[in-house]
């Protein structure tokens, strides 16, 4: 027991997964372990966030919304997480010249950067967001996770799962190009 133990601390797939996949059977993503277990949130991240200071306005929070097309910007200040405003809360407010923070919500929930993505994902879903800001220490933030960002994970699985060339298919496409491989050497003695 204490061998399968130390096998999967160190292995992202079950023992069942990887003495099936050594047998040549390929293995669906359903016998395996889940892809965002064990991916950080700090791996998928959006590091450059287009965010809004705090004394933003509502207008100028359209206009970036008009100009970048996101759906939710944080606002700061000195680099801490204040709040969040949404295209919906934009959409709601009367007038340009208020300020932003005073439409933003302001209890936003966070992950960290060492959070996997199944805990930004289980957020998102859980919370009906589809944006969540990426803090550390004293809600400084530092990224932003998003429904786009998760998808990355969903990528590299599919990345992983497409069939590779191995030696045997190498080795037969190169008889292709050279006439059939030994018959080619034959022909050359």
């Amino acid at each position: 027991m204490a061998r399968s133990t130390a096998y999967s601390s160190v292995n992202r797939d079950s023992l069942m997964a990887e003495k099936l996949r050594r047998r040549v059977l390929h293995i669906g993503r359903h016998y395996g372990v889940g892809p965002f277990t064990h991916v950080t949130v700090a791996t998928i991240m959006t590091a450059t966030v287009d965010e809004l200071p705090a004394e933003a306005t509502i207008g100028d929070a359209r206009q970036r919304l008009t100009a970048a097309g996101h759906g939710a910007y944080p606002i700061v200040s000195d680099g801490r997480l204040l709040g969040i405003v949404t295209r919906s809360d934009l959409l709601r407010a009367d007038g340009d010249h208020e300020r932003g923070i005073d439409h933003a919500s302001r209890e936003v929930v966070t992950v960290t950067p060492d959070d996997t993505a199944q805990t930004a994902l289980r957020t998102m879903v859980e919370e009906h967001v589809e944006h969540v800001p990426v803090v550390i220490d004293d809600d400084r933030l530092v990224g932003i996770c998003t429904r786009t960002d998760l998808l990355k994970v969903r990528r590299r699985e599919l990345d992983a799962e497409r069939p590779q060339v191995g030696l045997g298919g190498r080795v037969a496409a190169r008889r292709a190009r050279h006439g059939g491989g030994c018959a080619h050497r034959e022909a050359a003695s």
